[in-house]
């Protein structure tokens, strides 16, 4: 057991164990950078994570050798939140890729699950910077280079030997739109471009309502628990 390891596992004895006896603190970097600090963001330990920041000296911007804060790292939502308004991480410092963390979860694509889209539509609700992308259809903080990345990732999977699920509609609709952008459009970047903050809209809506539907049954199962 170490430090790191400890905050890993919401062991707040041990964490503090270990920082009051002198042999490591809150910023605290293992041989990749990564910090009791990164450990308790990325697990969700809230709690142990405030006392890092607030009893211990923890830096919540404190990057890994990747250049990653624990904001890139951390993987639920209701802890993204946290950090961000009462511990006032800053969510417009980039990695060594470039890379905000809305930004790489905007590069996951297809493979973000429930909490990291929650994350994607409340980061990109944020008030950004100059420098940040905003456009008709009300994505915010989208870097233009990284969305010349998706553009030019949908041509490289035209160009090789793709496999779709033929059984899959949406898998089949999709390939077909692009493919039809790229043999017939007199724009290829201009639709390639609309394509992409379409699907991002899409995602963002349908991550809209499906909070929306939790917070109604939420709210449902708290009346009925009243009765």
């Amino acid at each position: 057991m170490n430090v790191w390891i400890a905050a890993s596992d919401n062991r707040e004895d041990l964490v503090e164990k270990y920082l009051q006896s002198g042999n490591a603190t809150a910023n605290s970097p293992d041989v990749n950078g990564y910090t009791p600090v990164h450990a308790a963001a990325s697990y969700g330990h809230k709690d142990l994570l405030y006392k890092l920041i607030t009893e211990y000296n923890g830096d919540i911007n404190i990057k890994d050798e990747d250049g990653d804060t624990p904001l890139h790292h951390v993987e639920d939502y209701d802890t993204c939140k946290f950090m961000v308004e009462t511990l006032h991480a800053d969510y417009k410092i980039k990695n060594n890729d470039g890379l905000m963390p809305v930004e790489v979860l905007l590069q996951n694509g297809d493979d973000n699950d429930k909490e990291s889209l929650k994350m994607l539509t409340y980061l990109q609700n944020l008030e950004y910077g100059t420098g940040s992308y905003n456009n008709m259809f009300g994505i915010h903080g989208l870097d233009n280079k990284i969305l010349e990345e998706m553009k030019n990732n949908l041509k490289l999977k035209l160009s090789d030997d793709v496999s779709i699920d033929s059984s899959n509609e949406m898998d089949v609709e999709k390939y077909s739109r692009i493919q039809h952008i790229m043999n017939n459009s007199e724009n290829v970047d201009a639709d390639l471009e609309k394509y992409v903050l379409e699907m991002l809209q899409e995602q963002m809506i349908k991550q809209s309502q499906q909070t929306q539907t939790e917070d109604e049954q939420f709210m449902d199962n708290a009346k009925r628990q009243k009765k």
